[in-house]
């Protein structure tokens, strides 16, 4: 069964509008939009009777997105659900996921064909995520051994997939069969993904260093591109083209015996080989992901505050939002810089509230 909900409130900072969407469960009211624009970024939103995370989000169009995550009811279990729109956020429907699993991440290409993870699950959808199949790769006992947690996709039939260990996944079929592919390092845990349209993709390993993987055939062989010496919890890469790449994250650093945490984004120009880090003030919370519209265009998310970029990374500017107190976005997806979808996260005293907002940026160039 599905459930209606609908957008939100249009609201304008600094040259660009922002529309937020507001989850409903059954029995709620739904929220609509209102009537002329207010001044300053305020978050019209409702709280969720029940607890949500969303853990995944990927657009078809600027009009067509789906949200991929759990739901927390009064028994035990979580239960997997996902969120679809397909008129640019004015109606959004959520769906439960038949089969109980969680996906964890999801990729959708323009054509309306989407790919989605879910530990050794492999979820394909071709109608812009509104329904899915559930597949088991036929390596069974060795994918067993992993939880695949992030995919990217080249066009397609050409996608990867990531795990907590050094084991990856590749197909060239759009998701119907997948291969086993490593990273050299066996103990790796390789989390974030990011193939570019080109075919070179980017894996980050967070332990037992953070270090980054490349390789130049979409996922089917991996060679180590990089270490950093600094201590960096990296949450998510994505590259723009074969060389250009930039990674959000934070930074641990260690001062007087005193331990401190700086939100960062780091820019390669040579695949992954080197970085330059942009260090951000103390008073910003790290940036954890980020979604790239084109090959100079990125939006990264971090607390309330979008750091946006035109040049390909070399710079940014900071955009705050107005969110619920104690809400951070956590999950972003744009198929073009004025149009974007993004999921918070609200943590209360006696659990999680996750509430999914749709954010609308325009004029930023």
């Amino acid at each position: 069964m599905g459930y209606c909900v609908k957008g939100c409130s249009a609201k304008w900072l600094r040259g660009f509008s922002v529309f937020l969407l507001c989850l409903a469960l059954p029995g709620n009211s739904a929220v609509t939009r209102a009537g002329a624009p207010a001044t300053g970024p305020v978050a019209h939103a409702t709280a969720l009777a029940g607890s949500w995370h969303f853990r995944g989000v990927s657009c078809v169009s600027s009009m067509r997105c789906v949200a991929v995550g759990e739901q927390f009811p009064l028994s035990p279990k979580a239960e997997g659900i996902y969120v679809v729109t397909s008129d640019g956020g004015a109606t959004w429907h959520s769906r439960r996921v038949r089969t109980g699993d969680i996906i964890d991440s999801v990729d959708c290409l323009t054509d309306g064909k989407c790919v989605g993870v879910a530990g050794e699950p492999v979820f394909r959808s071709s109608d812009s995520g509104a329904s899915w199949s559930r597949q088991v790769p036929d390596n069974g006992a060795l994918t067993r051994q992993a939880d695949f947690v992030h995919v990217s996709c080249v066009d397609a039939n050409k996608c990867a997939a990531s795990s907590n260990s050094s084991m990856m996944l590749y197909t060239r079929d759009g998701g119907e069969s997948w291969q086993i592919s490593r990273v050299p390092e066996e103990a790796a845990t390789v989390l974030p993904l990011s193939c570019a349209a080109t075919g070179y993709c980017v894996a980050v390993s967070t332990y037992p260093a953070t270090a980054f993987y490349g390789s130049a055939d979409s996922g089917a062989t991996w060679q180590l591109e990089s270490t950093l010496k600094q201590n960096f919890d990296i949450g998510a890469v994505r590259c723009l083209s074969n060389s250009r790449c930039i990674a959000v994250g934070m930074l641990a650093v260690q001062r007087s015996r005193q331990s401190y945490t700086y939100g960062a984004i780091l820019l390669s120009l040579d695949g992954g080989q080197t970085w330059r880090t942009k260090v951000l003030p103390p008073s910003y919370e790290p940036p954890m992901e980020v979604a790239c519209p084109s090959q100079g265009e990125c939006v990264a998310i971090g607390g309330n505050v979008l750091w946006v970029t035109d040049d390909g990374g070399s710079n940014w500017r900071a955009e705050v939002v107005s969110l619920p107190k104690d809400a951070s976005l956590d999950n972003i997806s744009c198929r073009a810089l004025d149009r974007c979808v993004a999921t918070a996260l609200k943590v209360d005293t006696g659990g999680a509230t996750t509430t999914a907002y749709l954010l609308e940026l325009s004029n930023l160039n």
